[in-house]
């Protein structure tokens, strides 16, 4: 698509609006020429387990690059009155976590570098949950 201007129009002289019309198809060939390279997604989908001090009855994490998405359903019970262990994370995280269940009667954390994922479940048992989350490491 090139800007074309009458000669004959009167906005410009008509040298001068030859010029533009000269200058606007060097431009739209440039920009014809343009080569984009395709990008192709380098990162890879690695699937990994977590051990839990209840029993897990279905997970499915995994890693994109450094992001790890943890999906866990928690067929067992767990009560504690302050922060316990839940399970080892395969990879530390780069910043502290603090989340809560979908629920809202239970609370996981961890520090950055280490791999202790702890929960809160404020006193109460609870049983049959899911713990859904994500992180960089």
């Amino acid at each position: 698509m090139t800007i074309s201007i009458d000669r004959q129009s009167g906005l410009f002289t008509p040298e001068l609006s030859d010029r533009i019309n000269n200058m606007s198809d060097l431009l739209w060939q440039d920009i014809q020429a343009l080569d984009v390279p395709v990008k192709e997604y380098k990162e890879t989908v690695t699937p990994f387990k977590i051990q839990t001090v209840p029993a897990c009855s279905r997970q499915n994490s995994f890693s994109i690059g450094p992001v790890r998405v943890i999906n866990l359903v928690i067929s067992g019970s767990i009560s504690s009155g302050s922060f316990v262990h839940f399970a080892d994370l395969p990879f530390p995280p780069s910043t502290d976590i603090y989340m809560t269940n979908g629920t809202q009667n239970a609370i996981y954390k961890c520090k950055a570098g280490t791999t202790d994922l702890q929960i809160y479940t404020f006193g109460r048992t609870i049983s049959g949950f899911d713990c859904y989350f994500f992180y960089v490491s």
